[in-house]
């Protein structure tokens, strides 16, 4: 396999500065919630049949040089980890789920996938666990679409989006679109990031709390996404709204803007292919903090930041600069990454949002799939991120962070 696209690599870098932190890496994972428990043998049958198709799923990453591939393990097997939990115990789901989302690895056995199955009485958790590199949020759904949905048999080795896109660049391209770039990042590293938290200590693990609101809720939420942003921005409605609550409850570090990076999905619309390689460009929605009390003026703000950075090429111009940083080390490209020239986190927080799984996925082994929620490590600090997601008209918000760098009531509250 050839050397790993430049969204790829920048997710091994983020791997490396959330191992520093003392928890995992860059392990995401989903959750689904099903009404029963589907049966063992078949869910591990699911799991070959996958990587009859993808091999690449039981593949490892392995350096060459200044660069990193994935290794083909012949012979190899997708982990799965039945585990029975106790419904009567109260908590004990949730222990188990985060115990699952903090085990370690080897750093050169990490596997691309891992599947867990959390059985309690009449239902159950299914957990796919996934290692950033491999792929982005969208690929997960589409990792468990074709384990579990009615996937129609296709070719495995479909064109990579994203290297397809940076190929048709030529040099003079990538150069303008690196300027861009670097123009654009300046401008955000005028501001000082306002920060939840400062602490940069090490760390026995990361939490999360999960709330899911009801249909009538989450139509309620969406409806006044369309209003303030309209229907392409969602994403910017959730990071707005999140700005406002953290500005409310006080953070440790107190800036003059809220900056927050997240990722556009360069996949066609209900595509299914490719699965492997994260297809991704990568955006930051900054505003002033004097912004925030006006909410109007903060969407607006946010949404015409937006839209001049795709009119202007901005959503594909970190592309090039992630190439050319593929050839740096890993520690010093996270640096250029992570901090502004004064040494201070560039990230408020960590967002994502994903909408409902396209295409569908509605049971597994005809257990219907009742909830679900998505989770992340998150490097220290900014020490939490807000993962959104979406099931059956149904919104979940996912806060994950570090226990030990904020209050439990500010969370409480936070939550609230």
């Amino acid at each position: 396999m050839g050397p790993i696209n430049p969204a790829d690599h920048f997710t091994l870098v983020m791997h490396r500065e959330i191992r520093a932190a003392g928890l995992a890496g860059n392990l995401c994972a989903i959750a689904l919630e099903l009404d029963g428990v589907p049966p063992r043998a078949t869910v591990a049958a699911r799991c070959r049949q996958f990587n009859e198709r993808f091999p690449q799923a039981t593949a490892r990453l392995r350096q060459h040089g200044r660069r990193f591939h994935w290794e083909p393990r012949a012979g190899g097997e997708i982990p799965f980890h039945p585990i029975a939990w106790n419904a009567d115990e109260p908590g004990a789901r949730d222990a188990i789920l985060a115990e699952v989302l903090n085990r370690q690895h080897p750093e050169h056995d990490i596997p691309p996938i891992e599947l867990f199955l959390l059985e309690g009485d009449g239902r159950s958790v299914l957990v796919l666990r996934w290692f950033h590199p491999a792929f982005d949020a969208k690929g997960a759904e589409l990792v468990l679409y074709h384990l579990f949905g009615d996937a129609p048999p296709a070719d495995a080795t479909a064109e990579p989006v994203l290297e397809n896109l940076i190929a048709r660049w030529s040099l003079w391209d990538k150069i303008k679109l690196g300027f861009k770039a670097k123009r654009m990042v300046e401008g955000l590293d005028r501001h000082v990031s306002t920060l939840p938290s400062a602490a940069t200590h090490d760390t026995a693990g990361f939490r999360f709390s999960l709330l899911t609101l009801d249909r009538d809720d989450s139509a309620k939420v969406l409806a006044n996404a369309r209003r303030d942003v309209g229907l392409m921005g969602t994403t910017l409605y959730f990071i707005g709204c999140m700005m406002r609550a953290l500005t409310t409850l006080g953070c440790a570090v107190e800036g003059d803007a809220f900056c927050v990076p997240y990722a556009m999905n360069l996949r066609r619309r209900r595509a299914v292919l490719p699965v492997f390689g994260n297809q991704v460009s990568f955006l930051f929605a900054q505003a002033p903090t004097d912004l925030l009390a006006d909410r109007a003026a903060l969407f607006r703000h946010l949404l015409d930041q937006s839209k001049h950075a795709v009119r202007d090429g901005l959503d594909r111009a970190m592309l090039p600069l992630l190439q050319a940083g593929s050839w740096l080390p890993l520690e010093k490209l996270g640096r250029i990454v992570r901090y502004n020239a004064q040494g201070r986190e560039r990230s408020s927080f960590w967002f994502s949002f994903t909408g409902e799984m396209e295409p569908p996925l509605s049971a597994v082994e005809g257990c219907t799939v009742t909830g679900i929620g998505q989770f992340t490590p998150v490097t220290a600090p900014p020490s939490l991120g807000l993962l959104v997601s979406q099931t059956s008209g149904r919104l979940t918000l996912c806060f994950n962070f570090i226990p030990e760098h904020f209050d439990a009531d500010w969370l409480d509250r936070l939550r609230a």
